[in-house]
């Protein structure tokens, strides 16, 4: 290929003239001169600490080499509590829609346990739950708030999934405990016991009955 047909070009590494194909600009090339060109970078002056500083050219691509460390990027990197610039007042919302709100250094609790602990002037059992009346994870004002058990707190959540109208409470020929039992199988026999045990042990077929009969 004749030198007519190739393209000028100034490298951005060096400031050196050098030419290419045309293939090679519509290709997205012609920037550096050669690979060392590619590679190299740059010294740049910190704006925070104006230490001098080397950032490599795919850095300066990527938009990066602004500041020499984190901690000139970031003065608060590292700080806890109000010191750090992200804080914000020691609560945090977790992925599950609960309020965490910080109760010492290092630790965070549910705040409407902490709320709830509060309003009682003590803290709360291992078997105690807090329930939301509202169903609003985190609102935790303490009007809408309940203090309940893990059981009775699970039957708030979770309501029986069985229909009262098709189910009917009857009591055990055997032992007379009462246990629910389907409508549609009250239909069928009028005979209820509780469990096999109970069945086996109450139950007498017609052909075993003795019939007493009425002396004249």
């Amino acid at each position: 290929m004749s030198k007519r047909n190739r393209v000028e070009c100034v490298c951005k590494g060096c400031g050196k003239d050098f030419t290419v194909p045309p293939s090679t600009i519509r290709k997205g090339g012609g920037k550096y001169c050669s690979r060392d060109c590619t590679k190299k970078g740059e010294n740049r002056e910190c704006p925070v600490c104006s230490t001098s500083f080397y950032v490599t050219q795919s850095a300066i691509r990527k938009g990066e080499g602004t500041y020499c460390s984190r901690k000139c990027s970031n003065p608060f990197r590292g700080s806890k509590g109000e010191k750090n610039g992200n804080w914000k007042d020691g609560k945090h919302t977790r992925s599950d829609g609960y309020v965490m709100v910080r109760v010492s250094t290092d630790k965070y609790e549910l705040e409407h346990r902490v709320v709830m602990a509060d309003h009682i002037g003590r803290e709360l059992l291992p078997n105690e739950q807090v329930h939301h009346i509202n169903r609003q994870r985190n609102d935790n004002r303490i009007e809408n708030l309940e203090l309940t058990t893990i059981s009775d707190h699970i039957k708030d959540h979770h309501a029986p999934k069985k229909d009262p109208s098709k189910w009917q409470i009857v009591s055990c020929l055997n032992c007379g405990g009462r246990f629910e039992k389907r409508a549609s199988e009250m239909r069928k026999t009028k005979t209820h016991y509780c469990s096999n045990v109970c069945f086996r042990t109450g139950y007498k077929p017609a052909s075993e009955s003795i019939c007493i009969g009425v002396k004249k």
